[in-house]
């Protein structure tokens, strides 16, 4: 869904690799320089740490049972 949204939005979308430690994500979002960050809640602890050396304008931190609350009627579409 983050996915979707953020194209919708004309934004880029720079997947990164979830075996990664948080060394390797600063490596990234360095070359990148992203405003924004939306991440799986097992991803948060490696993400938290970056934090306060990267300033991020926004984070959302989703989890996969949000995607199980999705309407019957929406998942068919």
């Amino acid at each position: 869904m983050g996915y979707f949204a953020t194209v919708k939005l004309g934004g880029i979308v720079i997947p990164i690799n979830p075996t990664y430690k948080s060394l390797e994500i600063l490596h990234v979002l360095e070359q990148v320089k992203p405003k924004g960050l939306i991440c799986m809640d097992v991803m948060y602890g490696l993400i938290k740490p970056i934090q306060e050396k990267y300033k991020f304008e926004f984070i959302i931190s989703t989890c996969i049972v949000d995607l199980a609350a999705i309407p019957p009627a929406v998942k068919e579409k």
